[in-house]
């Protein structure tokens, strides 16, 4: 995998063999005020059209993410439904966060998108190897 973006916030990394694109979270993100985070959203989400996207792994192994019920919103809206379908994504892999109340927060926000994107199978996994394993391994 090719790094092709690194901020305070997240580093993109992404495989063009594989169409794969790898977001990895910060713990900095947790310093970000609603707004701020959605604007580092929108940043690396924006890349899926610059690079053709078809799996997508969110490492969120060392995030604390601010998930108030607004910005939960936000996500599905801004996201979900403009982005990651219109992009092309099928298969979206999420690495747990190691904190709790992410953790639950991050389970939530999935939730929503499942019912607004049936069309994007995702999963969760507790650490990126088992992530990558599923979305490279047989799709069948």
């Amino acid at each position: 995998m090719k790094e092709i973006k690194n901020t305070d916030y997240f580093k993109a990394n992404y495989d063009s063999d594989k169409k794969l694109m790898e977001f990895v979270w910060s713990a900095q993100v947790s310093e970000l005020e609603n707004e701020q985070f959605d604007q580092v959203l929108l940043q690396a989400h924006n890349l899926l059209f610059d690079y053709p996207t078809e799996l997508l792994l969110q490492n969120s192994a060392n995030a604390i993410f601010p998930f108030t019920d607004e910005v939960q919103e936000w996500i599905e809206e801004h996201i979900t439904k403009a982005i990651l379908t219109k992009a092309g994504v099928k298969r979206v892999a999420f690495v747990f966060p190691k904190d709790y109340l992410s953790r639950l927060g991050l389970e939530l926000v999935v939730e929503k998108l499942r019912l607004s994107t049936p069309s994007v199978i995702r999963l969760f996994f507790d650490n990126r190897e088992q992530a990558l394993n599923w979305l490279l391994g047989d799709q069948n």
